[in-house]
Order: structure tokens, then sequence, then C-alpha cells
């Protein structure tokens, strides 16, 4: 039976990659099926381009594909921005003034083919050689982790900070200090920006308590918006798009979706928004959803 669709997006953390970070052998054979039967499949991620690279290889993808939590989408094959949103810079300096008045963590993501590295990383103050936060500890902020992963990072406002693109920023804490900041920016960025918030549990050890993360994006800079673009690109209607997500920043995705899939374990929000739930990330969801999807079921 001729599928309903003819594209397939897939979130990568816990939706596609796996807490070790690997995509599981399921997952795999089944975007090849998909493939050999004539569906497309993309990746929508919140990840930066940067972090792609090992999955875009493991499964051989040259499409161009939304990345950055929709703020972009970048070529598969020749791994740059094909177009892409910016934050304004007096919006971003107000949200670091919020979340330095809080004592959050900062980042903000910049445009990597303009900058040629993807972060900076704002320490407590403004001392540049001050410590920086103990949270960022837990994402990981270290040279040798970031080099493996493939993401370049500069300490600092690096001079005129806003003199380079900025795709997103980004407040990590607690989960209590992030509401506080949500709270702040409900009024602030209506109708300038778009933020959601979520637990960071794929990148913590299990005795610690993960922290929650705040990402502030330009105005309709969100996966459905961008997975739009992409299909005009490809010449597929709207109409004939699966998605597949787990967290709140898949939640535009899984309703804009002719077909919307939450995972198995994402939060009972995300559920609510989507038309089938999957089984979990550990039992290979997107392998079955592929499947049902193949066979006509979904």
């Amino acid at each position: 039976m001729p599928s309903r669709y003819d594209l397939i997006a897939i979130d990568l953390d816990g939706t596609l990659v796996g807490r070790t970070g690997a995509i599981s052998r399921e997952n795999l054979a089944a975007v090849r099926r998909a493939r050999e039967a004539g569906v497309g499949v993309t990746i929508c991620t919140g990840r930066v381009l940067s972090e792609c690279h090992a999955v875009l290889d493991m499964l051989g993808h040259l499409d161009p594909v939304v990345v950055s939590g929709g703020a972009q989408i970048a070529c598969g094959r020749e791994r740059r921005t094909l177009d892409g949103l910016s934050l304004d810079s007096a919006l971003i300096d107000r949200v670091t003034e919020l979340a330095g008045g809080l004592d959050l963590a900062m980042m903000i993501q910049k445009e990597r083919d303009h900058a040629g590295y993807d972060y900076i990383i704002l320490p407590a103050g403004d001392d540049p050689d001050a410590e920086l936060h103990p949270v960022l500890k837990l994402w990981k902020v270290d040279k040798k982790t970031h080099e493996a992963m493939g993401i370049e990072y500069r300490i600092g406002r690096d001079g005129p900070m806003h003199h380079i693109p900025s795709v997103r920023a980004v407040a990590s804490g607690t989960a209590s200090e992030i509401a506080k900041l949500s709270a702040l920016l409900a009024d602030e960025l209506a109708g300038l920006a778009m933020f959601h918030a979520f637990p960071l549990s794929t990148h913590v050890p299990e005795d610690s308590e993960p922290p929650h993360v705040l990402e502030v994006f330009p105005h309709h800079a969100d996966k459905w918006s961008a997975l739009k673009r992409l299909a005009d690109r490809l010449g597929i209607p709207h109409d004939r798009i699966a998605a597949i997500g787990d967290q709140a920043n898949d939640l535009q995705m899984l309703e804009g979706a002719a077909l919307g899939v939450a995972m198995g374990e994402a939060p009972d929000f995300v559920k609510a928004k989507a038309d089938r739930v999957a089984e979990p990330c550990a039992e290979h969801g997107v392998a079955l959803t592929i499947d049902r999807i193949l066979s006509g079921e979904w």
C-alpha cells in the first residue's frame, strides 16, 4: 500500500538517538526501508549543525535538514547553512540581563558560517576571567568534549558581541530558576521572539540533578515553520508530512504535520498534541512508527 506521506521528519535526542548518543540498528534499518519505499526522511533537531555531523554520516544523509530548533535549514552534503533567522541584539541584551539577575548560566549561539564557532559562553558577571557557572559543567563545557562533538565555542563577550548574527540565547539553571525567568520573559517577548523551557535530561549523570534549559529564538523560528520551508524546497505538499518528536520544541511540528507522533516517554503535554504515541526510544519507537507508516496502518 502506498504511504500517505512523502516526508518523515524525525527529532534526534530522545527520538532517533538514545541516551548513549547512538542510533539503534533497528532505527537505521527502518530509515533505509523508508527511503527504499520512496519516502523521504529528514532530521529536525535542536542541535547545532556541527553536533549533527556524526548522525548525518551514520544515516548517509545528504539532503537539507532542520537544525537549531528550526532557526536554520542546513545542507546535509556541504554542511553549511542554507537559510536562517537571527535574534535582535537588544533582545539578547535584555534576556542576558534578566538571566544574569537570577545568576543563570548563559550561552549565545552564533552563526557559525560567519563566526567560525558555535557558541559564546558568558562568564558570571562582567569579568572575562571569572569562573563559569557550575551548571555548565553538566553541559560538558570543556574543550575535549566539545571537540569530540564538533562544537566550537568562545568564552567571554567577544568584544562587540553582536557583530556576528546570533541564532538563539540559552539560559540554564534549576527548574525553579528557569520558571522565574520564563515568567519575566512572558510579557517582554510577546510578538518579538519565542521561547520554551525543558529539562536537560540526556546530558547529565544519573546521580546529578538535571538542569532546566530555556531557549530564546527569533519569532517564527520553530521546527514546523522550518519544515514547511524545507518541504517547499523539495516540492512536497505540507499535508504529506509526518513528524516524530518528544519534547517542547517539537510541539508545533507535531501539531502542524499531517501525522504527529510523540515518543512513549514524552511529557503528557507533548503527547496531548500528537495524533499517535509510539513506543519509547529504547524500544525503537522510530522504527516501529516508520513501519506503521509504510504499511498504511498510520
